[in-house]
């Protein structure tokens, strides 16, 4: 009685998370469902029909029903992937591009993983299990605009900043010593990014660092307070509050809840 007041698109009927070792190759088949992809890491190169498609960490892929599919290369090492097969009107997918890369990966990554945990629970709560995929794809919808399309396209110094936050996060990183190492004043740096990125430089900082962290939750054999000093946060009790604002839940209720469900390999 209660699913009938919910507005259903998909139907989701199985789902996993695929870890590669390095061997074997994506097989070709048609299948009698559509199927949702999204990389965790690594990169896959795959095809469907007459288009190729190259994807790496963080891009999703949907392949649709009926249509011959394929691998174009083995298994790169590190590769792993969630997939779910799920059904629904062709028309329901038509807003939807075929292919892209996550807005906000930290968030879809979040919604496969809790698609891999609810599904050992959808025989007593359907309703969760279908939710979670409309949420999944309504986030992949989210797909990045092209740079050279925005008129806000980022300044050379807001690009440095952000490449800086990227790809520096655990270090002891933070506005200040950004804009040491950029030459300029920090309150004018810390305008721009602002402008061009709608946060601040200490909360992309943050971002960075809680998303990198949630990913090492998941795929890396670390003590929680291990993860935490790799991704630069020194302060135990910030690192929780910091992280719980973003998923929600604290760092180990994370990995309890994100680390159950299917799993397969090559």
């Amino acid at each position: 009685m209660c699913e009938t007041s919910f507005s259903f698109r998909f139907h989701p009927l199985n789902c996993g998370r695929f870890i590669s070792r390095g061997k074997g190759t994506h097989p070709t088949r048609v299948i009698d469902s559509h199927e949702f992809l999204f990389l965790f890491g690594g990169h896959l190169e795959l095809f469907e029909e007459e288009r190729a498609f190259s994807l790496k960490a963080g891009d999703w892929l949907v392949l649709r029903k009926g249509r011959r599919h394929g691998g174009l290369a083995p298994y790169s090492r590190g590769l792993s992937f969630f997939w779910i097969h799920f059904l629904g009107e062709e028309q329901e997918l038509a807003d939807l591009p075929q292919t892209g890369h996550a807005s906000r990966p930290e968030r879809m990554s979040f919604y496969c993983q809790s698609l891999l945990s609810e599904q050992q629970e959808r025989e007593r709560d359907p309703i969760c299990f279908r939710l979670l995929l409309e949420l999944a794809l309504r986030e992949a919808r989210r797909f990045h605009v092209d740079p050279q399309e925005n008129p806000l396209a980022p300044t050379p110094l807001a690009e440095a900043a952000e490449h800086l936050v990227r790809t520096r996060y655990g270090e002891p990183l933070t506005p200040g010593t950004l804009s040491r190492e950029l030459h300029c004043n920090p309150d004018y740096l810390g305008r721009v990014f602002r402008h061009h990125f709608g946060e601040t430089l200490a909360a992309a900082i943050n971002r960075h660092r809680v998303k990198n962290a949630a990913r090492l939750l998941t795929s890396e054999n670390l003590s929680i307070k291990e993860v935490m000093h790799q991704v630069g946060f020194q302060d135990p009790a910030y690192f929780r509050r910091k992280f719980r604002l973003h998923y929600g839940v604290a760092p180990g209720e994370y990995r309890r809840f994100l680390t159950t469900g299917h799993r397969n390999t090559e």
